[in-house]
Parts: C-alpha cells; sequence; structure tokens
C-alpha cells in the first residue's frame, strides 16, 4: 500500500536537484566570464564604452550547452520534471534581471550591444535548462 503514496513536489531530492544544477549552471557562467575577461574580449572601446557583444554571443553559445547540462543533472537528481521546470523559472527570472541591469548600463551610455542579444540570451539559456530537463525518459 505504501507505493500509492501521492508525489510530493518538495521533497529534499528536489530541492537537491535545483540547487546542485543551478549551482552547475552558475559555475560554468563564472568561467567563462573569467575567460571573457582575461581574454580582452570584454573590454572598454572607443569613447569609454565597455562591448558587452562578444560576452552576449559567449553567454549563447556556452551557455546553452551549460543549461542542458544543468537541467539534466537537476533532473537526474530529483527525479522529476517538476524540478527542471522550477530551475528555468529561476534561471528565466535572473536572466530577465540581467537584462533590465544590461539594458540601463547601455541606456546610460557607458556600454553597448545589440538589445536582441540581450534578450536572447536569458530565453536561449532557459530553453536549455527546459531541454535539459526534460528529454530524459520518467524514472
Amino acid at each position: 500500500m505504501e507505493n500509492n503514496k501521492p508525489i510530493q513536489p518538495y521533497n529534499s531530492r528536489v530541492i537537491l536537484g535545483i540547487i546542485v544544477g543551478g549551482g552547475i549552471f552558475v559555475a560554468i557562467m563564472l568561467l567563462f566570464a573569467g575567460i571573457a575577461i582575461t581574454a580582452g574580449w570584454v573590454r572598454y572601446e572607443a569613447g569609454e564604452r565597455l562591448n558587452l557583444t562578444p560576452w552576449l554571443i559567449l553567454e549563447i553559445i556556452g551557455g546553452v550547452p551549460a543549461s542542458i547540462l544543468a537541467g539534466n543533472v537537476c533532473r537526474r537528481i530529483s527525479r522529476r520534471k517538476f524540478a527542471a521546470t522550477i530551475l528555468a523559472f529561476l534561471i528565466l527570472s535572473f536572466g530577465l534581471l540581467e537584462t533590465v541591469e544590461l539594458y540601463r548600463f547601455i541606456s546610460s551610455g557607458s556600454g553597448f550591444a545589440p538589445m536582441g542579444l540581450v534578450i536572447l540570451a536569458s530565453f536561449a539559456t532557459t530553453a536549455g535548462i527546459l531541454v535539459g530537463g526534460w528529454r530524459l525518459k520518467s524514472s
């Protein structure tokens, strides 16, 4: 009879999966940021404006595989699509906050980047989390 218990969405495996998957994503993105800064891809250019375009391209190209990995790890640990969905929502929320802050930074004249890349970065990484977390068969 114990096998007929309802599944509780907020058990410790779900929380652990979200934390580990999110931690992997953040660690990889911080590694990419360190590489971009060290290599000089993100630098001040004409008129002391910070060129963020190379960072955004790296965030999209490197962030999608990183987010797929993070979503996959989250799903494997939690054994639920629900956890990957929560992680995707968190990543989207932080990505939209990043979008707002980059918009303010660019609008102030301190930097420049195509707004299409700024917006795309948030949605591309969120889609990666969902793909990585949903592509496994249910356990």
